[in-house]
């Protein structure tokens, strides 16, 4: 991924970092509108504009840029059974 991390333009916002937070923690569109008291239909506006920013089409690919720009902590791995 080649993005200028110098380039607000190109980053995603407060907003849609808080919507990509909630996504990673495997919520739906839905969920992710009631834990931020959010109408559903801004969390999906919020997630497309920064797919768009960051160039990437999928909920997913938004999420891995976000871990991979640092700009969301990456999830502690669960320690092994037993």
């Amino acid at each position: 991924m080649t993005l200028n991390p110098h380039r607000s333009d190109l980053l995603p916002t407060p907003s849609q970092l808080r919507v990509a937070a909630v996504l990673a923690q495997g919520r739906d569109t839905a969920e992710a509108a009631t834990e931020l008291f959010l109408a559903a239909g801004t969390v999906s506006a919020h997630q497309s504009t920064a797919n768009h920013r960051l160039g990437v089409r999928h909920r997913y690919a938004f999420i891995h840029a976000c871990y991979v720009l640092n700009l969301l902590p990456r999830p502690v791995p669960a320690p092994p059974p037993g």
